[in-house]
């Protein structure tokens, strides 16, 4: 059967320092329990999990789907995507303890910097993204050791081609990502670009 979820299986990061970091990250499974199960087994080769949101359909079954997530042998990193609400994302998460909402936060994880920005993904320009990454430019001390968590892509890049000489990504995105110039930036959202 087809998988519509977008999946880079593992990326090796590497740290400006030399250590590695062998990451799991995955997004848009909408509501594939069999997805997320395989997903749970190949967790135990990575040492860190991202989640790039749109693990529903419209909401359906976030509680379920997060439970599973849940019991990931590795810690997870996770945003929401456009198929779910902010929120309830944040309240459902606030009862697990192997998840980490991380959308609008800034995590230091071993020798990284974890930030997240979830739901969107059909705008060019996101003024509440940019007051955000205002914030996250004045506080991040080693941009050359940040990972950054989108749902929607940055704008042209091979991440946002939905169909032929089309792009639809983020301009603000792309503009901080230009700036910033962070470690890596993992993305979701247009299922036609996995595993670019």
């Amino acid at each position: 059967r087809k998988q519509f979820y977008i999946m880079k299986y593992f990326n090796t990061i590497k740290h400006q320092r030399g250590a590695l970091m062998k990451a799991l990250v995955f997004g848009d499974v909408h509501g594939d329990v069999f997805a997320l199960e395989a997903l749970k087994r190949k967790a135990k080769n990575a040492d860190i999990v991202f989640c790039l949101g749109d693990l529903t359909i419209f909401g359906e079954g976030l509680p379920l789907l997060l439970e599973i997530i849940n019991e990931f042998p590795k810690q997870v990193f996770l945003i929401h995507g456009n198929h779910e609400i902010e929120e309830e994302v944040e309240e459902e998460v606030q009862r697990l303890n192997n998840i980490t909402f991380t959308h609008k936060r800034m995590i230091r994880q071993d020798n990284h910097t974890i930030i997240g920005y979830g739901g969107d993904g059909f705008s060019r320009r996101n003024n509440e993204f940019e007051k955000q990454a205002t914030e996250w430019k004045s506080k991040v001390k080693e941009p050359k050791d940040t990972v950054l968590l989108l749902h929607g892509p940055p704008s042209n890049t091979k991440l946002d081609i939905p169909f032929a000489d089309y792009h639809a990504g983020s301009d603000s995105y792309r503009e901080f990502i230009e700036e910033m110039q962070p470690l890596i930036v993992f993305t979701g959202h247009v299922h036609e670009c996995e595993g670019k």
